[in-house]
């Protein structure tokens, strides 16, 4: 018995497969959905990605700022109260005028403490950090230096001459450039450090006799001390040096290595000026936010601050 011409007509049309405009038509879906699953994945990678990057550079900022604050904690002054600064003896000095502004961005800072690492003539060391740029380095390198001296070596000069410290002894102590392996380097990427002497109510201490150059420091010179009396009223207490101030508050700006990246002469030209004329890091962060010319770092940065009580403050 011969098939049906119906039967036959629908097995031709069941092994002709798919037509030309089927395919075309499948191929563009899924285009689309390749499409929008990268951008899926994409999103998913950098919001990864950033947070990932935020953790580690809190965790990396707040570990520099522990690290300056245990070097701080325990600054010391001369043992005679009588010292009057004219014959060489220790001291705790905030941008001091011997430092060019190369060294200070906005914050230069040097003490000394009992916390050398070889005692055999003293455990008294020297110690400071400031911020310096490579300009050299493409793209322009921030960095976070310190130096730290033993008693007895070359360097150690706190003993020997009222003007201790000088831009040739942070030359040779922290060069921070290629042939040398960048000794003295802390930090990479910190493009702003900020040390406020504090009195004991938390107000900045201005000092006359450092022409009252704000931020400015000299445990060798006299400063005005706003507490507070027994009734809770307001006194001014003059400190007579030398004297520590009662708090340090330090604060950093860094930022990871993508945003560093990114930076050209231009933007490290405005970043150094926004940086000179913030009072602490998150006044400059606020800056950089509001600035249409630094967008490619904005995401890329971190504040961290510490106050730290001096143990030989008044």
């Amino acid at each position: 018995m011969n098939p049906s011409p119906k039967n036959d007509n629908h097995t031709r049309s069941c092994s002709r497969g798919f037509t030309l405009v089927e395919l075309l038509v499948a191929t563009a879906v899924l285009s689309v959905l390749v499409v929008m699953l990268a951008q899926v994945m994409s999103m998913v990678s950098d919001a990864w990605s950033g947070g990932t990057g935020r953790a580690e550079r809190q965790q990396n900022g707040r570990a520099l700022v522990d690290f300056v604050g245990r070097d701080l904690r325990s600054a010391a002054l001369p043992v005679d109260p009588l010292s009057n600064g004219l014959v060489p003896d220790l001291q705790f000095v905030v941008n001091p005028a011997a430092i060019p502004a190369q060294f200070r961005n906005p914050t230069a800072i040097f003490w000394q403490a009992p916390i050398a690492t070889d005692t055999s003539k003293g455990n008294m060391a020297e110690i400071g950090y400031f911020v310096r740029w490579d300009e050299s380095h493409n793209p322009p390198r921030a960095m976070l230096c310190r130096v730290f001296t033993n008693p007895g070596e070359a360097q150690h000069k706190v003993y020997d001459t009222l003007d201790w410290l000088s831009q040739e002894k942070l030359q040779a102590l922290a060069p921070v450039d290629p042939t040398t392996g960048y000794r003295g380097l802390f930090a990479e990427n910190v493009i702003g450090f900020w040390a406020r002497c504090l009195d004991s109510t938390g107000n900045l201490i201005s000092q006359a006799e450092n022409g009252g150059q704000r931020g400015a420091f000299d445990s060798r010179k006299d400063y005005l001390d706003t507490s507070y009396n027994g009734e809770g009223a307001t006194i001014n207490i003059t400190r007579k040096a030398p004297v520590l101030p009662s708090s340090v508050e330090i604060s950093l700006l860094m930022l990871d290595s993508r945003a560093a990246a990114s930076i050209t002469p231009a933007i490290m030209g405005t970043l150094k000026s926004l940086v000179s004329t913030s009072d602490n890091a998150a006044t400059c962060e606020r800056q950089i936010q509001v600035d249409p010319t630094l967008r490619s770092i904005m995401r890329g940065m971190t504040v961290q601050t510490l106050k730290v009580p001096l143990e030989n403050a008044p």
